[in-house]
């Protein structure tokens, strides 16, 4: 039998860059290399949800041809039926921690970047900003969500990404991890006049 090991997001990244912050997260990550660069030997296989990881885990040493993209995470597959609601909600991803992480946790979810287009709907009560960190149902929110952004700037393949693709639910992803404020602006604005719910 096989030994595989899925790469869905940051845990390939963080291999490969150190980020920002604190030194304990630059400490947290030494050791996580150290115990990856023996650890991924023992896998046969390592199947990635996107071709970014690829480079990820290649740059770190991972053999190429132990690779393959899947194209869904090792869960179960979720569909919704759109419900009605009042508004456009725009979903965004913020999970907690510690209060050590916190920097780069921010870092990495692009919280800068949010608050920045938060600030430029500031005057339009029409159009809502929630804030998840993991711990909602989403089978139970999606019906309700007009957009997803999700401004990472060091993020292999969001699972939350794969969902809206799923449901045919709009999103804005910095697959390259530089997020733009203008670009996700404009997401908003264009599934906004779609939604015909603009008023005057």
């Amino acid at each position: 039998m096989k030994k595989i090991c899925w790469w869905i997001g940051t845990d390939s990244l963080i291999l490969t860059q150190y980020p920002p912050g604190l030194i304990l997260w630059k400490i947290k990550i030494f050791f996580y290399r150290i115990k990856w660069f023996f650890l991924h030997r023992l896998f046969d296989e390592h199947w990635i949800v996107s071709d970014r990881l690829r480079k990820e885990l290649t740059d770190f040493g991972i053999d190429n041809r132990k690779i393959s993209v899947h194209i869904d995470p090792p869960k179960k597959h979720i569909r919704v039926e759109k419900k009605w609601h009042e508004g456009f909600n725009v979903l965004y991803y913020l999970p907690h921690t510690s209060i050590a992480g916190m920097g780069y946790i921010r870092w990495v979810y692009g919280a800068d970047v949010v608050r920045d287009v938060v600030f430029r709907f500031i005057h339009n009560p029409n159009i809502h900003f929630i804030q998840v960190s993991g711990s909602s149902d989403m089978e139970l929110m999606y019906p309700y969500i007009d957009c997803y952004i999700r401004p990472s700037r060091h993020d292999g393949c969001p699972r939350m990404v794969i969902e809206c693709r799923q449901n045919n639910i709009p999103y804005y992803y910095s697959e390259s991890g530089n997020p733009n404020v203008d670009d996700i602006v404009k997401l908003i604005n264009d599934e906004y006049a779609k939604s015909g719910k603009m008023v005057n």
